[in-house]
C-alpha cells in the first residue's frame, strides 16, 4: 500500500514474530529485527486495504 488514507481509518491488526532475552537486560524479552510479521486490513471511506509487512 501507498499514499495517503485520510479521515477516520479503522485498523484490524495482527502480528507475529520471534522474541528472544534482552541482550543488554535478561529481565526483558525483545523482537527479533527482521521477523515481526503484520497483517490485517485498514478500512476507510475509500475501501478496504490489505496490510501485509515484515518489519
Amino acid at each position: 500500500m501507498s499514499g495517503d488514507l485520510r479521515g477516520d481509518v479503522t485498523l484490524d491488526l495482527s502480528f507475529s514474530g520471534e522474541t528472544e532475552e534482552d541482550p543488554l537486560d535478561p529481565t526483558r524479552v525483545v523482537r527479533v529485527e527482521g521477523t515481526t510479521r503484520v497483517t490485517g486490513t485498514a478500512t476507510s471511506r475509500y475501501g478496504v486495504f490489505e496490510i501485509d509487512l515484515t518489519i
